[in-house]
């Protein structure tokens, strides 16, 4: 891409943001600063092996800005920019998260292009109940995917409670100049939600997606939820992945990496490392004894494969909620891990806040 479309491209959401302005249309502006001082014990844990870390570090703290207006009496224009920043001041100051535009319809349903989490990352709903801490559920189970050239079909809700998502990415040659990826539906992503009172279920399926824009993975995903009572709040999830065509590991394109390697590197994201097969469930249960604290625990379980070899992952947490008022949260949390049932591979403890 040339210096001129990135000046264009560059000055695009200054220009979108500018014109709706004008036009009178309904924006928002959003934003979420996630910080948490974490304890982390165990070598593998750590981006360098040594002594025990204490850690601040910035979980998706992010702002955004999203809108609509009105084209006609049955169709809207609508866009989200929101871009990801490291509030503890390490690494760079902003990240692309979720950005597209589109157009919705009560006809149609609702048609999205540009950069964003994928039909099966948002299937997981609310259960896993520590996502965007040092403990979400990324540390053992694959899937949770934000491509770069996607476009989603979602429909209207059916029924009060159903919904279909559809997304197709295009690969543009990433595999090089020469690479075969250079069609609408490279890779696939779709799910069906049901999504009533207090019950959520969802079912998803990936073909040929993949980590940090690789394709390979085929996933099926099931994910159940539900309250029960006032107090009580259960959730699974179960999900199986092949490498469909047994060239992108998941998270690196290192042909002869094992866990152990895996580990070496600090990446305690283990069971995402260099696996192409894997089975996974998690269950997580919330328990809220008063309008302001909440109890959760949550347990999740992957058995993983790289050719010949084979390795197990188990991580189990505990945690606890103090909601301030409706925007901020205070929490901590303890997380341990267990590779092969080796229960030394590591832990974090951790307390942040969510405003």
């Amino acid at each position: 891409m040339n210096k001129r479309k990135l000046a264009l491209l560059a000055a695009l959401p200054a220009a979108i943001f500018a014109a709706n302005v004008n036009a009178g249309s309904d924006i928002q502006v959003y934003g979420k600063v996630r910080i948490s001082l974490d304890s982390i014990d165990g070598d593998e844990l750590k981006a360098v092996g040594g002594n025990d870390d204490w850690e601040l570090n910035t979980n998706a703290s992010r702002v955004g800005f999203k809108g609509a207006y009105d084209i006609n009496e049955n169709l809207k224009a609508i866009y989200k920019l929101e871009y990801g920043t490291d509030a503890d001041g390490e690494g760079g100051t902003w990240t692309r998260r979720n950005i597209y535009g589109g157009f919705t319809s009560a006809s149609f349903g609702t048609v999205i292009a540009g950069s964003f989490d994928t039909p099966m990352k948002k299937s997981a709903g609310k259960v896993d109940l520590f996502d965007d801490t040092s403990a979400e559920m990324e540390g053992v189970m694959t899937g949770n995917f934000r491509p770069d050239n996607i476009i989603q079909w979602s429909s209207n809700t059916l029924g009060d409670a159903f919904q279909v998502n559809v997304a197709l990415i295009q690969g543009e040659h990433r595999d090089g100049a020469t690479g075969n990826d250079d069609g609408l539906a490279d890779g696939t992503s779709v799910s069906l939600t049901y999504d009533k009172e207090n019950l959520y279920f969802a079912l998803a399926w990936d073909s040929d997606t993949g980590h940090n824009g690789g394709f390979g993975q085929d996933i099926w995903r099931f994910v159940g939820a539900g309250k029960i009572g006032d107090s009580f709040t259960l959730g699974g999830m179960y999900q199986t992945m092949d490498n469909a065509d047994g060239g992108d590991t998941i998270g690196s394109a290192a042909a002869g990496a094992t866990k152990t390697s895996d580990a070496e590197a600090g990446l305690f994201r283990a069971a995402q490392g260099f696996a192409n097969e894997q089975d996974a469930y998690l269950l997580s249960f919330k328990y809220q004894h008063t309008d302001s604290g909440a109890l959760k625990f949550q347990y999740a379980q992957s058995d993983n494969e790289l050719g010949s070899t084979d390795w197990d992952v188990e991580q189990w947490t505990i945690g606890y909620d103090w909601m301030l008022n409706d925007r901020t949260t205070v929490y901590a949390f303890y997380s341990d891990w267990e590779v092969d049932g080796d229960d030394g591979y590591g832990t974090i403890a951790g307390m942040g806040a969510d405003d």
